[in-house]
Parts: C-alpha cells; sequence; structure tokens
C-alpha cells in the first residue's frame, strides 16, 4: 500500500497543481470582473447623481 501510494502521490502531484490553477484562474476572474462591475456601478452612480444634482 505505502508504494501504491507513493506511486500515486508522485502521479498525482504534478495533476492538482494544474486543476488549482485553473480554479485559481477562474476565481480570480470573477474577482476580477466583480471588481470592474463595481467600478462600473459606482461611474454610472456618479454620472447619474451628477446629472440630477444640479436639476
Amino acid at each position: 500500500m505505502a508504494s501504491r501510494f507513493r506511486r500515486s502521490t508522485g502521479e498525482i502531484n504534478p495533476r492538482p497543481p494544474v486543476r488549482e490553477d485553473k480554479k485559481g484562474v477562474r476565481a480570480s476572474d470573477i474577482i476580477f470582473g466583480i471588481t470592474l462591475a463595481m467600478l462600473i456601478s459606482a461611474l454610472l452612480v456618479r454620472a447619474v447623481a451628477s446629472l440630477f444634482t444640479p436639476a
């Protein structure tokens, strides 16, 4: 069993980093999209507020 675990870990270790990297990229893309949405929404709110405040 120990030899199997060593072999499995040797085979599995290279693979999970790739999966983790893919998940990390997806998470970073989601966070980046949320930050962009927050910035765009803030700019839109400021633009609408600037339009309504003078009038």
